[in-house]
């Protein structure tokens, strides 16, 4: 990609960022594939917004960034319970 100075100065290059594949996961992948938990309670977790997602037409997606935001959140809130009951 080149884009001109306008100045004569001659073109100036841009670097151009490489391609990044975004992962989408429907509720029954997500499920079956990383959780290994019911549709039922991947439902539950998206329903109340501890998995964020987003839908396309009527298909609920959820990205690969939303996994791992909640799986921090999993982390984080065990990691304070144990901060909790240590003192």
């Amino acid at each position: 990609m080149e884009q001109s100075t306008g100045a004569g100065s001659g073109p100036v290059r841009w670097a151009e960022e490489p391609a990044r594949t975004i992962r989408l996961y429907t509720v029954k992948e997500l499920a079956e594939e990383v959780f290994n938990l019911s549709e039922a309670k991947i439902w539950e977790l998206v329903r109340t917004g501890r998995i964020e997602s987003f839908k396309i037409d009527s298909s609920r997606r959820i990205t690969q960034d939303a996994v791992e935001k909640f799986i921090a959140s999993l982390v984080a809130e065990e990691a304070d319970r144990r901060a909790g009951s240590a003192a």
